[in-house]
């Protein structure tokens, strides 16, 4: 191999696309010599130890032995060829198993970009840890060594191919690396899983390349263990179920079986309609964003991502405020609860929107940028804001309804939904700005919000003097007090949405 490499580097012939080419085929083998045997070979077993019942059984399970098995299998060629069209299928049109493969490809590639997980305590602890060791072996390492480390991880002159995750030298090592581990495995009949031998060679891959930032170590570490979790959990469930649905079948016979179908064919069902939704909620302008090489593409798909992801956070503001009210007024504690839990993914789905359109921004012209960056801020703030304050308004509502304080008097509930109303038709209005795209009556509607600021400030007073009063409850007039002064501050942040909007895409 080594005089084989150097003639083809005699030859001008590039060595890494030659070893990514050979590597890739390689692992595809690897692959097929061990998920073939999990693919076939427990429906062939059991075919044999049919075959071979009824040629010598006589008709006698209880007596008949089954030690053919116990030889070497002799598969015919027709299965093997059927069983690997079918996996090749399989990979070329299942959108689980490309995405099995993004997954692996995002949390190891080179660049920056959208980060699928999000950030967990015990990565947080763990890069945490990692930094305090780092920091400590750097104190004692020489200043030289060092720099001579560093100098191997220069990467200026390194050039990524467009859409490239990580660079030759990487994509060789994963290859080859994943594809000995999966054949020295398969060859000593290890149980293994390839795929989580190739994710894992791909992790360690990228943490070895100081491809995980300060900025990304926590949301690719936390991406690890929520991959690596999830299939030891699937381990133990697929045990404890294995052991129960064994025992159902030996002691219910058929009727347990035939069940058992039933609900096998219910959950994939479920499993294949629930992966649908969920891949179309994923988010396709970012997509066609991040592929494109085109400026003027780049920049109409980021307007319309940043107008679609801005309309999207106030119909989930409007519907919140809607409910926490709702709530507060009918005494519902369940509603405040499941709002609370929404309200904080929701701001970490805003983080994510952010990180996107960052992204993005950064292919565009940096000149053409700087006039826009400071209304893009001012309306993604905004945003940010406003389901700030719809946390601080649903919070008190809870603690009031969760603590059984008294209700909101009578007297106090139509001016309360009066203003509860204007709200939200003035967030409808906005709503529907967005969704069409048209801002001509922005300023026409930036006036409403503050007419409607004006409104709520006359009623805040109204309940501010009562309260002065001491003549009806202080734990509801200053919950009231609080939650008139919230929507004020939800109104004010809706006119800096609106205007850093229209001023981002005018300039």
């Amino acid at each position: 191999m080594t005089l084989l490499m150097a003639l083809l580097s005699f030859l001008r012939v590039n060595i890494l696309k030659t070893v990514v080419l050979t590597g890739t085929f390689a692992l595809a083998m690897a692959f097929a010599g061990n998920d073939l045997v999990n693919f076939i070979g427990v429906p062939l077993t059991g075919l044999d130890a049919y075959l071979d019942f009824s040629a010598h059984g006589a008709g006698d399970a209880d007596a008949f032995m089954m030690s053919s098995l116990q030889d070497s299998a002799q598969t015919p060629i027709i299965f093997l060829l059927v069983a690997g069209v079918i996996m090749v299928l399989s990979l070329t049109f299942s959108k689980k198993a490309q995405n099995v493969v993004r997954t692996s490809v995002d949390l190891s590639r080179q660049a920056d970009g959208d980060e699928m997980f999000g950030s967990s305590g015990v990565a947080r602890v763990l890069v945490r840890a990692s930094m305090k060791l780092a920091n400590g072996v750097l104190r004692i390492v020489p200043r030289p060594v060092v720099e001579w480390v560093d100098g191997r991880f220069c990467t200026v002159h390194v050039k990524l191919p467009d859409n490239a995750a990580f660079d030759m030298v990487r994509a060789s090592v994963n290859l080859v690396l994943a594809g000995l581990l999966v054949a020295f495995g398969t060859s000593h009949k290890l149980p293994l899983s390839t795929t989580y031998v190739t994710f894992m060679v791909a992790m360690g891959a990228s943490l070895a390349d100081r491809a995980w930032g300060r900025e990304s170590a926590v949301f690719r570490l936390t991406g690890v263990i929520s991959v690596i979790g999830g299939w030891f959990i699937t381990a133990g469930v697929a045990f404890a179920l294995c052991y129960l649905v064994t025992n159902a079948m030996f002691f219910g016979g058929y009727v347990v079986m035939l069940l058992s179908i039933v609900v096998a064919i219910g959950l994939l069902i479920r499993s294949h309609l629930a992966y649908e939704k969920k891949e179309k909620e994923e988010d396709e302008v970012f997509h066609k964003l991040i592929r494109s090489q085109d400026q003027a593409e780049i920049w109409k798909l980021l307007c319309e991502h940043i107008r679609k992801g801005n309309a999207a956070r106030l119909d989930f503001v409007m519907n919140a405020y809607k409910a926490s009210t709702d709530a507060y007024l009918s005494e519902s504690y369940t509603p405040l609860r499941r709002a609370s839990g929404l309200i904080d993914e929701e701001r970490n789905e805003l983080k994510r929107q952010r990180r996107r359109e960052i992204v993005a921004m950064r292919r565009l012209d940096p000149l053409m940028m700087i006039q826009r960056n400071t209304w893009y801020f001012l309306g993604i703030n905004s945003c940010l804001q406003m389901l700030y304050g719809m946390k601080r308004i649903n919070d008190p509502i809870r603690e009031h309804v969760g603590s059984n304080f008294s209700p909101l008097p009578q007297e106090y509930r139509a001016d309360f939904l009066a203003m509860r109303d204007g709200v939200i038709a003035i967030y409808e209005r906005a709503f529907q700005m967005l969704q069409k795209g048209d801002f001509s009556e922005s300023e026409q509607l930036r006036s409403d919000c503050m007419s409607v600021q004006m409104k709520i400030s006359s009623d805040r007073k109204i309940v501010l003097d009562n309260l002065q009063n001491g003549e009806q409850n202080m734990n509801t007039l200053l919950l009231t007090v609080h939650i008139l002064q919230e929507s004020q501050e939800l109104v004010g942040s809706l006119r800096h949405m609106l205007r850093g909007m229209r001023k981002f895409l005018e300039v």
